[in-house]
């Protein structure tokens, strides 16, 4: 079996699709004009926009749960698996660090997602 047999082609169009509106949900063109559909609602309602980012987690949640079970199928140990996503989870903070602090370098006023900060404080 190929690499492209194996593939759900409906999460990768559903993935595809997610990111497109992601793009026209970030990118109006003015700020001041935008088509109402493509802003946020107020507190008691619900747009095509407030859909994105859950959208995103659904299917980011689907593919990291098959890519598990396909890598403990193979043989992988969970120590391994553990020990990758501690890694990944570094460089994706670090990179986002670097992102934030770019171009005045701010260390004082750097914001850190206060999530991340008690997850680190209970795990470590």
């Amino acid at each position: 079996m190929t690499a492209t047999q194996n593939r759900i082609i409906s999460l990768d169009m559903f993935r595809g699709l997610t990111i497109m509106a992601m793009i026209i949900v970030n990118t109006p063109g003015s700020w001041s004009h935008i088509y109402p559909v493509l802003s946020h609602s107020v507190w008691n309602g619900c747009t095509p926009t407030d859909l994105v980012f859950p959208f995103f987690i659904f299917a980011m949640g689907f593919s990291a749960v098959l890519s598990i079970k396909k890598r403990l199928q193979k043989g992988t140990s969970k120590k391994n698996l553990v020990l990758q996503l501690i890694r990944r989870s570094a460089i994706l903070f670090v990179l986002g660090l670097i992102l934030n602090s770019f171009p005045f370098n701010d260390l004082a006023n750097i914001r850190i997602f206060w999530l991340l900060v008690v997850a680190i404080y209970i795990f470590v």
